[in-house]
């Protein structure tokens, strides 16, 4: 939909955005007692499934767009049973065995997104845009329970450490289109709450044909 105002053309633009996600990775663990002089290892497939459904409002004039969205994702990453194995010529075997884990989250965003393209020289574009969001994220972590494999009744377990469950999200992108075909992004992300902080950032070489 277009709104032409005092010769200012004002472009709307809806979308929804759902994705569903498997992943599947293969691991390895090591873990080293100095003292003891002795070092565990092990080898295991863990696999994730995800959920995302996004809905944005845009609101696009010449360069500029500005673009509240809501965002809500499922995430369940599962782990199996599995053993370490103890080094051969370690010292005592105090290798453990951990049970399988189950951990879920649903996490949601509400924000809103600010847009700004530049044409530069010999076609290049320039694209820079900022986000700010409110983030509810809801974990349900389980514990880590393990054994010592040589070891009669010797289960205990580690409780895993709880996330705030509010969090203020601010990121960052830029992304230089060279020709139609090549393109460099590059994009930043922290987000903070109480006792947290989180950082990230990529850089991303694109080239399509």
């Amino acid at each position: 939909m277009t709104n032409d105002i005092a010769g200012y053309t004002q472009q709307i633009m809806e979308s929804h955005n759902p994705a569903l996600s498997y992943v599947s990775h293969e691991l390895h663990t090591t873990r080293s007692l100095a003292m003891a002089d002795a070092s565990y290892g092990a080898d295991f497939h863990a696999k994730g499934l995800g959920l995302l459904v996004q809905t944005s409002y845009g609101l696009l004039g010449g360069a500029t767009g500005i673009t509240p969205y809501a965002t809500i994702q499922w995430q369940q990453f599962n782990t199996p049973n599995y053993h370490e194995r103890s080094d051969a010529g370690a010292g005592p075997d105090l290798s453990l065995s951990y049970a399988a884990r189950m951990n879920s989250s649903v996490r949601t965003e509400l924000g809103a997104s600010y847009d700004r393209r530049f044409e530069l020289d010999g076609g290049a574009m320039l694209g820079l845009s900022t986000a700010l969001a409110w983030v509810r994220d809801r974990g349900k972590a389980s514990g880590v329970r393990a054994a010592f494999r040589r070891l009669q009744s010797s289960n205990f377990e580690i409780d895993a450490a709880t996330s705030p469950a509010d969090l203020a999200l601010l990121s960052a992108a830029l992304e230089l289109r060279l020709v139609p075909y090549l393109a460099i992004d590059f994009k930043l992300r922290r987000e903070f709450g109480h006792r947290r902080q989180a950082r990230a950032g990529t850089a991303t070489l694109r080239y399509g044909w």
